[in-house]
Formats: C-alpha cells, sequence, structure tokens
C-alpha cells in the first residue's frame, strides 16, 4: 500500500486517502474511527487491502488534525455531515467503485445511524460496523446518568477524562523505541469525550437496544455485517447482539469472535495499545477482507 495523502475535507477538517497501485479501484472504504483516537490508527488496516480496494477516513471533530476541543464530539450533526462530504468526495474521484462504509467503536454506532438517516445511504452498498457503541460493559448509574444529560446539554462541550489513555500513555513514555510513525499515532490519542457527545452517544445506543431506531425498507434489505469480539472489555458484545436481532435486517449477519477484544484487529493474548492491528491478519480481519471484496 502506499503512503496516506491527506487533504481538508471541509474547513478545519481533515480526512485521508490510502489506495493500492490500481489508478481506477473497484471498491472504495470509508472508515469512521472511534473516539480518543483518529482517522488513520485503525485505518492501518489498509496495509493488508488488495491493490483494487481505496481506503478513506477523516478526523473526527476535536481528533487527530482536525479543529475543537480535545474529544469534543457533542455536534453529531456534524459527524454526519463529514461522512456525507466524504462519501462526495470519494464517489466523485471514482465514479464506479463499491463503496463500504465502515466504522469502529463510536463509528460503529454512526455507521448504524448513517444506516438509518444518512443523506447520501443511496451511495453506500455495504455496511460493515465493528465493536459498534450501543451500550458499555459497565452500566451506568442512573443518576449519574442523568446529572450528566442535564450538564451535558448546559454545557455540552464541556470534557471528562475516560481514562482509557493510561496505556497509550506507558507506550508514549517509551517512544524514543519507536519508529515516527508509531509516535505520531500516540501522539494524536488522547482519553477525552465531551458530556453532550456522551449522552448522544449513550442516546442512540438506548434507542437502538429497543428497537426504536426507524429504519426504513431500505435500510433493512442493504448488506450489513456486524463484527464483535465476545471478549471485548469496552463495548457490550451481548447488548449490541441482542438488539441487533429486534430488527428485520434482510441481508445482514452478527458475527462473534472469540478471543477478540474491543480493538477488534487485536486479539486477546496480543493487544497492543500502540493503534495499529495485528501484524498478520486475525479472524477478524480475514471476514472483514471477505466481506468487502466479495462481489
Amino acid at each position: 500500500m502506499l503512503e496516506w495523502n491527506n487533504f481538508i475535507l471541509q474547513d478545519g477538517y481533515v480526512a485521508y486517502e490510502k489506495k493500492g497501485i490500481s489508478h481506477n479501484p473497484k471498491r472504495i472504504i470509508i472508515l469512521v474511527h472511534g473516539m480518543c483516537t483518529h482517522g488513520r490508527s485503525i485505518g492501518e488496516i489498509g496495509r493488508f487491502l488488495s491493490k483494487d480496494t481505496a481506503l478513506f477516513t477523516f478526523d473526527l471533530p476535536g481528533h487527530g488534525h482536525s479543529q475543537g476541543r480535545r474529544g469534543d464530539v457533542s455536534d453529531r450533526e456534524l459527524i454526519i455531515l463529514l461522512v456525507d462530504k466524504l462519501i462526495e468526495h470519494a464517489k466523485r474521484k471514482y465514479e464506479d467503485a463499491e463503496i463500504t462504509l465502515m466504522g469502529h467503536s463510536f463509528g460503529g454506532a454512526i455507521v448504524l445511524e448513517y444506516l438509518q438517516r444518512g443523506s447520501h445511504r443511496m451511495l453506500i452498498d455495504k455496511y460493515l460496523s465493528c465493536s459498534p457503541w450501543i451500550r458499555l460493559v459497565h452500566k451506568d448509574n442512573p443518576i449519574t446518568y442523568f446529572l450528566s444529560k442535564i450538564v451535558g446539554k448546559i454545557m455540552p462541550r464541556i470534557t471528562i477524562n475516560t481514562g482509557v489513555d493510561e496505556g497509550w500513555k506507558k507506550d508514549y513514555r517509551k517512544k524514543n523505541d519507536l519508529d515516527e510513525k508509531k509516535k505520531e499515532i500516540l501522539e494524536l490519542k488522547h482519553g477525552k469525550i465531551s458530556l453532550g457527545g456522551l449522552t448522544k452517544a449513550a442516546k442512540f445506543g438506548r434507542q437502538f437496544q429497543r428497537g426504536k431506531v426507524a429504519y426504513d425498507e431500505h435500510a433493512l434489505k442493504k448488506p450489513l455485517l456486524v463484527l464483535y469480539g465476545k471478549d471485548d472489555e469496552l463495548c457490550s458484545y451481548e447488548a449490541c447482539k441482542n438488539a441487533f436481532y429486534i430488527y428485520e435486517f434482510r441481508n445482514s449477519s452478527f458475527i462473534g469472535l472469540d478471543n477478540h477484544v474491543h480493538l477488534i484487529f487485536t486479539t486477546k493474548d496480543k493487544i497492543t495499545t500502540e493503534g495499529e492491528v495485528a501484524k498478520s491478519a486475525t479472524k477478524a480481519m480475514v471476514k472483514v477482507l471477505e466481506y468487502i471484496e466479495e462481489a
């Protein structure tokens, strides 16, 4: 695979493209990353893709090189709009290519939401949601959730530290032993999320669990793969699986993988905190490649 080419998606928001040697790719992946990281971290799956596939991603607001208070994803409409813009850009560049919209964690939930109400849903051929944030493993205390919801409405851009960056900080302290690419991956990571972003993510998750997300006939017929690690330590595999089967998706699969964790391309016995996928393809990676590249 070639190096990343970056471009401005919209004023202040940075996007990236990575493709094989083909000048006319047959397939496009639009990738939405998760909280506290950035587009190019999980986007390293690009090195496993075929020469006929182009990968596009972007940094969420408040993440990577995009503008905004660090960790502030309170404007969910803006995120949907940025997905729209990236789809438009990719389609203009490779008009005849098939598009898969893929997301991980927070981004996995965005994929499920885009399936319901995205402006360019008709341009998407397949949906792929990895470890979607539907419910956290540790349930919110109702009182804490209520208070954060109230404060989140009043001051949605206030951020809190989730603590998920503790492992990354340990690696960062050893950064002199890392190459430049790994250093950059670590430097762009953080542990923050805005209260508005947290409450809106929880709200969509609760709606999805209750069967309240209003998928129309077009959405129910679209190819959809939800991929989850059964040993996910952050988001609830069981909650997502139970909710998935509430909906009458016609052309979909929910696959749970033994020994896989929240970083879906990493197995439980080989957890890394550098934001990279495994050196060799895990079962999750094989499933993703098969799904994306099948006719």
